[in-house]
Order: structure tokens, then sequence, then C-alpha cells
């Protein structure tokens, strides 16, 4: 009972391993049908290999389009914009004009922020079908005033119909993360000293 009871938990655990392997010898199965038919060997064993080639890979289909369309998305449409620009007065700033309110790892940092200003994430469907794939928006909002400042734009997508089988957790995948250098310039155009605007 006990050694059932192993077997039952190891094929829950390697459920899409476990799925590829009864996969294997059908998809090498449909390719021998497919080319039983042609009589010249090289034709068979070319169309052979092309045909089990694109059965082995159709329970990946989805996690192939969605990780190329993902890479499009993120060199195309991913964005970071400026609606409004904020005046900070002399306080915010070294004597090199340097912003003291950007810690090291270019996150917004000063007493002032957890008051006025705060993160917003919306996260809306972009693609919601064969390949799931959400956009997400991470905006900078003024409390007071309701106004967002500015927003970044990413894309996430989500692990494909064979990553479901799986008790592991399934990780989705994301465009890149901005550099610190990249978010501490993002928010350097945002905020602009008294000075050097006037």
């Amino acid at each position: 009972m006990d050694l059932l009871k192993e077997l039952l938990g190891f094929v829950v655990l390697t459920g899409p391993l476990f799925l590829l392997l009864m996969w294997l010898p059908i998809a090498i199965w449909l390719a021998n049908k497919f080319v039983g038919r042609l009589k010249h060997r090289a034709a068979k064993i070319a169309t052979g290999i092309i045909i089990f080639s694109l059965l082995f890979l159709l329970p990946f289909v989805d996690e192939i389009i969605g990780k190329i369309y993902l890479k499009h998305l993120c060199a195309t449409e991913m964005s970071a914009e400026v609606f409004q620009i904020v005046e900070l007065p002399t306080e915010y700033w070294d004597e090199s004009g340097k912003a003291t309110f950007i810690n090291a790892r270019g996150v917004l940092d000063a007493p002032i922020f957890d008051k006025q200003l705060r993160w917003k994430w919306v996260s809306e469907p972009y693609i919601d079908g064969f390949i799931v794939i959400d956009k997400k928006r991470q905006q900078l909002v003024n409390n007071k005033a309701g106004v967002v400042l500015g927003e970044q734009v990413s894309f996430v997508l989500h692990p494909g119909w064979l990553s479901q089988f799986s008790p592991g957790p399934s990780p989705s995948r994301s465009c890149p993360y901005m550099t610190v250098e990249a978010k501490t310039n993002y928010l350097l155009k945002i905020f602009k000293s008294t000075t050097l605007i006037r």
C-alpha cells in the first residue's frame, strides 16, 4: 500500500514529464503512419523527422509562441512615460544637484513620498486565449490631487497549459526589469529642482 502511495505521489509530482513520456510513443506512431505511404527512403526520413518534431512540440507550442510574442511586446510596447513634472525645493537635492530622495536602488526614499505619493499597479488582460498575456501598468500617483504623474508599462506571460498539470510553482515570465540607472533617470524626468526650472 505504501509503495502505491509513493508511486502515485511520483506521478503527481512529475505530471508534465509523465504526460510527455506518454505522448512520445504516440508522436512516433503518428509520424510512422504518415510516412508509411511514401516510397523514397530519403523522403520518408525527412518527412518523418518533420512530422515527429511538429507533433512532439505540439504540447509546448503555446509556451514557444508566448515567449516569442512577449519578447516582441517588451521590445516594441514596453514604455516609461511622464505625464506631469513635480518641482521639489532645494532640501531634496545636495550641493552638486544630485537627488537625495532616490536611494541606491533607484527607489523613492523620503518621508514626503509616503504621505503624498504612492505606486499603483493596474493589470489588464492583453491576450486571453491560446496564450495569456497581461499588460501591467505601474503608476506613480499623487494622492492629494488624484493625478497620475508617470506610468511604466510592462507585460506578463502566464504559464502554458502543460505547466498547469505541475503541482510545483509555475512562474510567469515578464519583460526585463528596468536597471537602477534607468529607474533613477525615469524618476528624474518626473522630479525637477525648482532652481533648475525657474
